[in-house]
């Protein structure tokens, strides 16, 4: 009898052990049973970094998620399509400067900006290269402005459609909001040491990848709010190339009468002064000449009188 009542007293404080384990499971496990869904959730998004989701990195368990899966984080409705328009120009002006000042207003003006300015040279050398970003409704205006500066020697417009792009970076970037924002939440209901520092990791890597994500879309923004337009300017030669064919119609031909004229005198006239010097030389050298001449002529004999005609014999 009495190792009879000692079973009855060792399954009573069995069972006692038991259901006071079944309450302590219960008040704890919500929690748990939470972060599980939270994970299986986050999965279903394609969200996964590594070998498994956010609650297999800190060991918990997956379990059956309560209620419907959560949906995917839908992508923005485009409203229309989004270009990255470029374009260079190549130009060869009078005034280099002057026409690089006259394009950067006139790019102001049109709610743009002049993004790089770069100038060398001197003179006849002079170049410049240039990058403006405008609006894309002002590029084609500032193209035929810039045209009008100079001669144009080349010109290349290229569009680019990045629609999709647009929309897929956006899709990324709501996405990994969406997971930062669930590791916090995980991170605040951690339990162990263990389960802290994996999920400290792993939010840290989600927030670095989010950065870098904002970045590209910021730039990419930036792309399609502002075309950008090259131009590189050359200085015009001074001296123009002569018209291989000849003067057409009479005023071009007194023109070229005129000019031809002017040219003989000034060849002549160069003559004159290249032949100066030798012929001051040469009458240098004549003066003892003709003077010694002179005094022979004074000691000669007087010239001999004419003879009288004979008188005709009657």
């Amino acid at each position: 009898m009495k190792s009879l009542a000692e079973r009855r007293m060792l399954l009573s404080s069995a069972v006692v052990v038991i259901a006071l384990l079944g309450v302590t499971a219960c008040t704890s496990h919500p929690s748990k049973s939470a972060s599980s869904s939270t994970g299986s959730a986050f999965d279903s998004q394609g969200m996964r970094t590594g070998g498994g989701s956010a609650d297999s990195a800190v060991g918990m368990p997956a379990g059956p998620a309560a209620g419907p899966p959560s949906a995917k984080p839908s992508s923005p409705p485009l409203l229309g399509k989004d270009f990255v328009r470029t374009a260079t120009l190549e130009l060869q002006v009078a005034d280099v400067d002057k026409a690089v000042d006259s394009i950067s207003a006139q790019a102001t003006k049109s709610a743009g900006q002049v993004e790089t300015d770069h100038r060398t040279g001197t003179d006849a050398k002079r170049v410049a290269n240039l990058v403006l970003r405008v609006p894309p409704q002002h590029l084609n205006g500032l193209i035929a402005d810039a045209a009008n500066l100079g001669k144009e020697l080349n010109r290349s417009i290229t569009g680019e459609d990045v629609s999709t792009a647009h929309a897929d970076i956006n899709a990324r970037v709501l996405a990994l909001q969406t997971s930062v924002t669930r590791l916090r939440d995980l991170l605040s209901h951690s339990g162990s040491i263990s389960d802290l520092v994996a999920l400290e990791n792993q939010l840290s890597s989600r927030e670095s990848e989010l950065e870098s994500t904002i970045a590209q879309r910021a730039s990419l923004e930036g792309s399609i709010a502002l075309s950008s337009l090259s131009i590189e300017f050359s200085q015009r030669p001074l001296v123009a190339a002569r018209a291989k064919h000849g003067p057409f119609g009479f005023v071009s031909a007194i023109v070229a009468g005129w000019h031809a004229t002017m040219l003989v005198l000034r060849w002549g006239a160069a003559l004159i002064g290249y032949a100066l010097p030798f012929l001051l030389i040469a009458a240098i050298l004549a003066l003892p000449a003709v003077a010694l001449l002179r005094r022979r002529n004074a000691n000669g004999e007087p010239p001999r009188p004419a003879e009288p005609a004979a008188e005709a014999t009657p």
